[in-house]
């Protein structure tokens, strides 16, 4: 599939015409018309508010290794957890040592990009915030309640 094809297709997802499309980017609708035809491509700084609008990854415009309907389901997986307690594995052996066992996880915030957390000392209820990209964590398991 085309850089144009994925744009047009993100694009109706939202409901957004190529008009008001071209109101947020302040390009004409023309452009956006083109884009989407494979005539021209946008700049990177256009791609990357595209990214945003279409809540999409630059990634699903330009190499389409994610499907769309996917990561916004994750999003949403990932949304649930806000306010919970989680364990974490990570893609790397690195040292995390803010997420040690010993510790309460909380999931904050997330977004597409990062999740912020909460580690808390269960002996001594210090607390320390850590923003974390999703790409690192291989896994995110619910603490069950005690």
């Amino acid at each position: 599939m085309s850089l144009g094809k994925r744009l047009q297709d993100a694009r109706k997802k939202l409901n957004i015409t190529q008009e008001q499309l071209a109101d947020s980017l302040e390009v004409t609708r023309q452009s956006v018309s083109r884009w989407e035809s494979d005539i021209v491509y946008p700049d990177m700084a256009n791609l990357v508010k595209l990214s945003n609008i279409l809540e999409v990854s630059i990634d699903y415009l330009l190499k389409n290794e994610t499907n769309l309907d996917t990561e916004k389901k994750v999003n949403r997986l990932l949304l649930t957890l806000v306010g919970k307690e989680v364990k974490l594995e990570f893609n790397t052996s690195q040292d995390y040592d803010f997420f040690q066992s010993k510790k309460k996880i909380i999931v904050i915030e997330v977004s597409k990009d990062w999740i912020k957390l909460e580690s808390v000392d269960r002996k001594t209820e210090e607390s320390k915030i850590k923003l974390v990209p999703v790409e690192t964590i291989k896994s995110i398991t619910l603490k069950e309640e005690d």
